[in-house]
């Protein structure tokens, strides 16, 4: 039985224990839940209930006819409790603190009946805050503000529902407290005008935009309010020319109707960085992008969802890769060439993953050093390695049957995705050998909690050169944080211990892929298999997550929020 704690599902209190029965269940030699039952002779939780790992305390609250009542406890395994929250009639009723390690007050809210009502707060490590949103009666923000560390206000998000349209008016700030920028949107699209300012208060840029189409642009000045170039843009149509903060020439664009239409190009020190083209808001023929030396590092020529693209790279041997991107996603036969210009390997993808034949040559040379192939992104079937005369050397034989039990982009309904820095390259080669082994991938946030964050795309099994570039300094502005669940310990030792399944033949390997919640007491919960290796190693992944011990709750600006984690455990 495994105490599962949603970020919406909780507890309540209740008169005297009667005759009552304590258990033990355990989950592996190192966890373990002590439950309380009304009698021996029926299943109804009542009284008290301890979460353990390695004899420490990890959760404790108490059960009143099967509900959850009175205040709730996760704890940290110095044995301070890092959050507290009350609960009535099994929902969170009362006030919810998260502490810290000093055991300060962290964040702090509250609930009625499982929503979340009045002001939450965040706070910095000195008691100042960090933010608050102040929700209604319903448990909808209609504010959330940030902080910088020095107390001034960093963003003021206003949030209404006005005739059934969401409406989302954003201001950004300065550390000198001058507006940084000022957008609103209806119902998600951009609606009115829309500011943004230098850190001296000069307007840098003004637009007015028609249900998410750009309709004319205002004035345009310099950092110290020198009036630049202005557009020519009537109900839609003309040309945009965009600066630098000292009045350098930053783009030129055409727009038509309201969207992106002809040739578009962005300059750095007067030099072109990228050039392309759109036809009516739609990327199509060549594109390309430069990089700091002004040498072709990404070439693009788009034919509708399909992009046809080169990768130079010139940090490495491979500098060249060329290949298909369909709706985003790899797909099809990529070819990456060395320095030399000889092919140095072939690799085939299927909707971002690589699936099929894979080749690798020898350096400098095209005499082939491995030949195998791949299934959903797990090595799969023969694969043989040669020498530099091309005698087999070594063979493996790899008996899995990988599939994708689940759709691998989806991102829950109510959910905004985030993908760990520099995860996104990393991710697209194979889980095998280059990735490191039992990654959390990907992370899913509630809506609620990232109004207004700009956070990082979740196209992390995309083709990994971006189609734009965004030159310019956004200044001296907040920059969002999240802070991942964390395992309390040394997580890969605790995974090598109670990963493996009792018996399985060999050879069999990759990485499953898994999805799972993390509510706010860092309870794991609701575990699903993305994609299936094996069903024994499946199984066995699948244990071992539902026994894992309490983790420290995700945070987003400090707030302890729940998520769904995908994560990869390798084998």
């Amino acid at each position: 039985m495994r105490f599962i704690l949603a970020f919406i599902l909780f507890v309540l209190p209740s008169p005297l224990l009667i005759a009552q029965h304590r258990v033990k269940l355990p989950y592996n030699k190192e966890v373990h839940e002590k439950v309380t039952y009304r009698s021996k002779t029926d299943n109804v939780l009542h009284g008290t209930y301890e979460f353990k790992y390695r004899n420490k305390t990890q959760l404790r609250g108490r059960y009143v006819n099967g509900r959850k009542t009175g205040t709730w406890r996760a704890f940290r395994k110095s044995r301070d409790p890092f959050l507290a929250a009350d609960y009535e009639n099994d929902m969170l009723h009362g006030p919810v603190r998260f502490f810290s390690v000093s055991g300060d007050v962290a964040a702090e809210g509250t609930f009625y009946k499982n929503i979340p009502r009045g002001t939450w707060y965040s706070y910095f490590d000195d008691g100042t805050k960090r933010r608050q949103i102040h929700f209604d009666d319903a448990g909808y923000p209609v504010q959330i503000i940030d902080y910088f560390w020095s107390g001034e206000i960093a963003t003021n998000l206003e949030l209404s529902i006005v005739n059934n349209d969401t409406i989302r008016e954003f201001t950004e700030y300065y550390k000198n407290t001058k507006i940084a920028g000022y957008t609103k949107t209806v119902n998600g699209k951009r609606q009115g005008r829309q500011i943004t300012y230098h850190p001296s208060g000069a307007v840098s840029e003004e637009h007015y935009y028609r249900n998410d189409s750009l309709v004319r642009a205002g004035e345009v000045r310099t950092a110290v309010g020198k009036p630049l170039e202005a557009s020519d843009i009537v109900e839609g149509t003309g040309s945009l020319t965009q600066h630098y903060e000292y009045g350098g020439l930053y783009a030129r664009m055409r727009y038509k109707n309201g969207v992106l239409h002809d040739s578009i190009k962005k300059y750095q020190s007067g030099k072109v960085r990228l050039s392309g083209k759109y036809e009516n808001g739609i990327p199509v023929g060549r594109r390309e992008i430069y990089n700091k030396n002004f040498n072709l590092k990404y070439a693009y020529d788009f034919k509708g969802d399909t992009t046809f693209y080169q990768i130079k790279i010139f940090s490495s041997l491979e500098n060249k890769e060329e290949g298909t991107v369909v709706n985003g996603r790899k797909n099809g036969t990529v070819h990456t060439y060395d320095g030399l210009g000889k092919l140095s390997r072939t690799m085939d993808y299927e909707n971002g993953l690589k699936h099929g034949a894979y080749v690798e040559n020898t350096p400098g040379t095209e005499v082939p050093r491995v030949i195998g192939s791949f299934r959903y992104g797990v090595r799969n079937g023969k694969w043989h390695y040669f020498n530099s005369f091309g005698q087999v050397t070594y063979r493996e034989l790899y008996d899995n049957n990988p599939e994708l039990v689940t759709d691998l982009y989806k991102v829950p309904s109510g959910f905004t995705a985030y993908v760990p820095r520099g995860f996104d390259r990393r991710v697209n080669e194979t889980f095998l050998d280059d990735i490191p082994v039992h990654n959390d991938i990907a992370y899913y946030i509630p809506d609620q909690h990232t109004f207004g964050a700009k956070l990082n795309d979740f196209e992390f099994f995309s083709q990994e050169a971006p189609f734009d570039i965004e030159l310019r300094e956004r200044g001296d502005r907040i920059t969002p944080t999240f802070k991942s669940p964390r395992f309390q310990g040394r997580e890969t030792d605790y995974i090598l211990r109670h990963m493996f399944p009792a018996s399985i033949e060999m050879p069999t390997s990759g990485a499953v892929l898994l999805r799972y919640d993390v509510d706010i007491f860092g309870v794991v919960s609701n575990v699903e298999v993305v994609r299936s290796i094996h069903p024994e190693l499946d199984d066995a992944a699948v244990r071992l997550l539902e026994g894992y011990p309490i983790l420290i709750p995700a945070r987003f600006n400090g707030i302890p929020v729940p998520v769904k984690v995908l994560k990869s455990i390798s084998y």
